[in-house]
């Protein structure tokens, strides 16, 4: 499943269905009470859809509520029969409207007719058969659930499963109808884009709750509450949501989840959020792999789980959490960046399922820009925008850097030969602002910066105004940090150039050198 941002737009608008129900903030009235059934119809027995009789063949499934069998009507059917008072007055409605209503979304087992048994008393209904296994017992269960149930998956497999839950979640949604109970056990996974959702008899509908839940998906604002006795929000929804996609990206450890700290529920209710995020942290960051799988995730991820689950942070507050829309958004552009390079290039260890090692931002792995190009006709492309730059640097700058039909890689370098058209251009006005000029272009640089390396090589040369000291700045900046261009300038005998020669270039010729030099490196 991949999808670019406009087919993502796309897929959202064409796909968005008219709302049949509504949220609603008002508990129902009326009082939920068990319904007693007698003669509950067992494996072997006939049971009835209007006059329509139906055998259940073999049991399948049970659980807290009831056991589900297959039927003889249809290899794509199965019957819900629930136990003695566990079926409630509420639950039944909610079952009849949406029967009613004749919902049908893909992958969500809506039940699709009433059954009753020999007396005509309602016992259960008919719904689409679910495939595959549970999240919470595979995805959750880290590298052994993962080999177990899903052994040749990839990362990009991952996120396309998060993309395709998201998907049925916002279909959901759009029916007026929200979860509530998000939890691991609901959600079973045939692929990474065929997905089920369970248990729909207890979503929120209209006025009536979804009256069970799970303490570690649950919101902060309604920790401890008893789920039968209120209605859910789209904020509680959304926390929960936000919850799943941590522990499916995190393979089942909880965004509270901390060492020598107090329990999950506790957690949650105080947002002590442990995973660090651009230098702030708590220092109680859980021990194990957890730590190295958050290092590899995008910076852009980080940030919203960051201040989604920290209380006193942008999103924490009920009104303020990520939708679905969002979430979609950003791991489109996860997925993408997979798919086409871009994180192996930054990052090696990005793109495995179980990355081993911890993201060290001071030391990525350096690619050079020949073997980010896709093609030889891109690298051409590049090869004569760099060529373009070296004539016209001190107008390049004005130049249009997203032209339609520009590859990322070649905007990304167009976009890079204007910022050092535009220190020339500082450079030519005032020498002495264009250290100054450099400092706060490059002040918030990111490691996920193609250009990473590069700019901060620039920095560190600019930011030396003591030119005895560049020779042991160059030293360092290769030994240390790897710099390739660090490595040119004060290599062997056999290269071009010297930290010496370059430290007496001028300005411009500087920039041009490192520009020549992206091809090389």
């Amino acid at each position: 499943m991949i999808l670019n941002d406009l087919d993502f737009l796309l897929k959202i608008l064409s796909d968005s269905l008219m709302a049949k129900f509504h949220f609603c903030t008002k508990l129902t009235a009326t009082p939920d009470k068990a319904v007693y059934v007698s003669d509950i119809p067992n494996e072997g027995d006939i049971v009835y859809q209007g006059g329509i009789p139906i055998r259940l063949t073999e049991k399948i499934g049970d659980g807290g509520e009831g056991i589900v069998y297959k039927t003889n009507k249809s290899e794509n059917v199965v019957a819900k029969i629930y136990s003695n008072k566990k079926l409630t007055s509420h639950k039944q409605s909610k079952i009849e409207k949406i029967i009613a209503a004749g919902l049908s979304i893909d992958g969500v087992c809506f039940p699709l007719a009433r059954l009753h048994n020999s007396k005509g008393l309602f016992v259960g209904y008919l719904m689409p058969k679910a495939e595959g296994v549970k999240l919470g017992t595979s995805v959750f269960r880290g590298e052994k659930g993962m080999t177990r149930f899903f052994g040749t998956w990839t990362r990009s497999d991952l996120v396309s499963l998060a993309i395709t839950i998201l998907y049925t979640i916002k279909k959901i949604h759009d029916l007026g109808i929200l979860i509530g109970d998000i939890n691991g056990l609901n959600i079973l996974v045939k692929s990474p884009t065929k997905i089920f959702f369970v248990d729909t008899d207890s979503f929120q509908i209209n006025e009536y709750p979804c009256p069970v839940g799970t303490s570690d998906f649950t919101a902060p604002e309604i920790q401890g509450k008893d789920y039968k006795f209120f209605m859910r929000s789209i904020g509680n929804e959304n926390f929960a949501i936000a919850v799943l996609l941590f522990k499916l990206l995190m393979f089942g450890e909880s965004p509270y989840a901390q060492q020598g700290g107090s329990g999950i529920e506790h957690n949650i209710k105080t947002g002590d959020f442990s995973f660090p995020f651009n230098g702030k942290s708590n220092n109680k960051m859980p021990n194990g792999d957890w730590g190295c799988f958050w290092s590899h995730l995008p910076n852009n991820l980080q940030e919203i789980f960051y201040c989604t689950f920290k209380k006193g942070e942008s999103m924490y507050d009920e009104r303020m959490r990520p939708g679905v829309e969002v979430w979609l958004k950003e791991l489109t552009i996860y997925l993408r960046q997979l798919n086409d390079g871009t994180l192996k290039k930054i990052d090696i260890e990005s793109v495995k399922l179980f990355p081993k090692t911890d993201f060290n931002p001071n030391k990525p792995k350096y690619i050079s820009f020949k073997d980010r190009c896709s093609s030889q006709a891109e690298r051409r492309l590049i090869e004569k925008e760099i060529s373009l730059w070296k004539s016209q640097k001190f107008l390049y700058f004005q130049k249009v850097v997203n032209s339609v039909g520009d590859s990322s890689n070649v905007r990304e370098l167009k976009a890079f030969l204007s910022e050092l058209s535009a220190l020339l251009n500082v450079y030519v006005t005032d020498v002495m602002i264009t250290g100054q000029a450099v400092s706060v272009k490059y002040a918030h640089l990111s490691n996920n910066d193609v250009f990473y390396r590069e700019k901060m090589f620039i920095l560190a040369y600019i930011g030396d105004r003591q030119f005895t000291h560049r020779a042991l700045t160059f030293k360092e900046l290769a030994e240390i940090y790897d710099y390739p261009l660090a490595q040119y300038v004060i290599g062997s005998k056999g290269k071009r150039i010297d930290g010496c020669h370059f430290e007496g270039l001028f300005f411009p010729a500087q920039l041009t050198f490192i520009v020549e030099h992206f091809l090389t490196y």
